[in-house]
């Protein structure tokens, strides 16, 4: 089930990376007040990281090439999409 940010971001053209390269690994830390410097969820729980489909499709060939070179590594995505909302609350 889509939250309000998610619908957001599909209707603005963004793709979830997991869409792309299941792999790549997603923590959002703006997603959890106890994982980022402001202590705050900005993201109202959103657990999936929403991208550009041209910078998803580079992350998956960067993965591609990582996981060649050093088979038990992975990207790990901490952020992705952020509305220029939260962005300002973060500035405060």
């Amino acid at each position: 089930m889509q939250n309000k940010l998610e619908e957001k971001f599909i209707g603005a053209g963004l793709v979830d990376i997991h869409t792309i390269d299941a792999t790549i690994q997603v923590d959002l830390v703006n997603s959890s007040a106890d994982k980022n410097f402001f202590r705050q969820n900005f993201y109202d729980g959103l657990e999936r990281a929403y991208l550009r489909a041209e910078v998803a499709t580079k992350l998956s060939k960067a993965q591609t090439i990582l996981r060649a070179k050093h088979p038990g590594y992975s990207l790990l995505i901490m952020d992705a999409a952020r509305p220029l909302s939260v962005t300002k609350k973060m500035y405060e």
